[in-house]
């Protein structure tokens, strides 16, 4: 069972990193163009980031042929928040946010 949540939390985060960098690397190489450099650059990942989230999704149900349900759009869109914080701001601020979150032992 551990073994299981170890590797499940171990893809999570690979493709956390992932997503992270292609936003990144997308946002890098259109930041100049046409009204994309009018917009503040966090507004311009968090869209990228919703969109390829959202591509991701639908390749990977296609792929594996898993029939969609409403709520993994709805995860998909949550799954965009952390790759925007993570590819904005680094790993260090949603490590801040979940160190801030738990409850400090006494």
């Amino acid at each position: 069972m551990a073994e299981g949540l170890i590797n499940l939390i171990s893809q999570f985060t690979i493709l956390l990193g992932m997503l992270a960098f292609v936003t990144s690397v997308v946002t890098q190489v259109t930041k100049g163009w046409g009204i994309l450099n009018r917009i503040p650059t966090k507004i311009q990942v968090s869209l990228t980031s919703l969109i390829l989230c959202v591509i991701v999704l639908f390749v990977y149900l296609d792929y594996y042929a898993v029939t969609f349900v409403w709520y993994y759009l709805a995860g998909t869109v949550l799954l965009s928040f952390f790759v925007s914080l993570i590819t904005t701001d680094g790993w260090e601020a949603l490590l801040e946010l979940w160190k801030r979150s738990r409850k400090e032992s006494k």
